[in-house]
């Protein structure tokens, strides 16, 4: 709906068909057989069925019966798709032998990774940026559900008056009713148009108040917090003057440690509010332990 040629270029890089068309042709003076329309407005046929797994091995034969269930709808043509949308390649062999039960039934069969998926929408949404938040929000989705390689992610959360105690305390917190940005690989802290701390991804905890007593737990597991962890979010809790932790449940990530770096931005205007970006995307390899990463992002720049 955003951009359908946006969409054109995802399917395109995902199906791995450079004709794939869903754009509306404009035609006047259409000639027919027997006659000569004004104009017309055509759009080709366009059928995609997907066959998704995150854990369980996706079959041959599974495969094979959708092909035939598709034509048994009396569905084909040389934009009907099946494709089979998995974690990690499918074996080369079964790739083969698949596409060439869907060849005669006038189907085309296609397999990519759920990563290949993300990877297309990041290049059709390039230049969308209503539509960045979103592939950021479905790729950290994605990632929860475990079906991505190692993440790159980094949780870049503007701060202002609280970074010199979530320095302090190794902490930053949030509202426990946002989106927990916990399959992210890094936690960053934003401030004064450059990030200036960057630390490893620690599992949250939730702390709310009942009757006026603390209680944290960890998100995950829903199980009360070791006492370290328990004492530290209370010390922050209480030493915190600018905000009222007590009046709703918070979402604590206690970082082992925030390690300095120095990653600037360059475009106008500061960020308006959290974001995600990729280690990949500022020229970093792999996924690094966080005071390498730091070091790395040091005097780089990003927009």
């Amino acid at each position: 709906r955003e951009s359908p040629l946006a969409f054109d270029l995802v399917l395109r890089e995902i199906l791995n068909d450079a004709a794939v068309s869903l754009e509306p042709r404009f035609i006047q003076q259409r000639r027919l057989d027997r006659s000569v329309p004004d104009g017309a407005i055509q759009q080709a046929a366009f059928n995609l069925f997907i066959e998704a797994k995150a854990g369980a091995p996706l079959t041959e034969p599974q495969l094979k019966a959708h092909l035939d269930g598709i034509k048994a709808d009396g569905l084909g043509g040389r934009q009907c798709y099946l494709m089979a949308l998995t974690p990690k390649p499918l074996d080369a062999g079964m790739l083969d032998r698949v596409r060439t039960h869907a060849e005669p039934l006038d189907i085309v069969f296609a397999a990519a990774t759920f990563a290949e998926v993300v990877q297309a929408l990041h290049s059709g949404c390039s230049d969308l940026t209503r539509l960045k938040s979103v592939v950021a929000d479905y790729e950290a989705f994605l990632d929860r559900a475990g079906v991505l390689p190692a993440s790159d992610l980094i949780a870049v959360f503007p701060v202002g008056t609280s970074i010199a105690d979530n320095v302090r305390f190794n902490c930053y917190y949030e509202p426990a009713s946002r989106a927990s940005k916990q399959s992210c690989a890094y936690l960053a802290l934003y401030a004064r148009k450059r990030i200036t701390h960057i630390a490893d991804m620690p599992q949250p905890f939730i702390a709310a108040t009942a009757a006026g007593k603390l209680t944290v737990s960890g998100e995950a597991t829903g199980q009360p917090a070791d006492a370290l962890a328990t004492t530290r979010i209370d010390k922050i809790v209480r030493v915190t003057t600018y905000y009222d932790l007590m009046l709703s449940p918070h979402r604590f990530y206690l970082v082992d440690t925030f390690h300095e770096t120095n990653l600037v931005k360059v475009s106008p205007g500061g960020l308006a509010g959290f974001r995600y970006l990729r280690a990949q995307d500022l020229g970093v390899a792999g996924t690094p332990r966080a005071s390498d990463l730091a070091t790395q992002l040091a005097g780089k720049i990003f927009s």
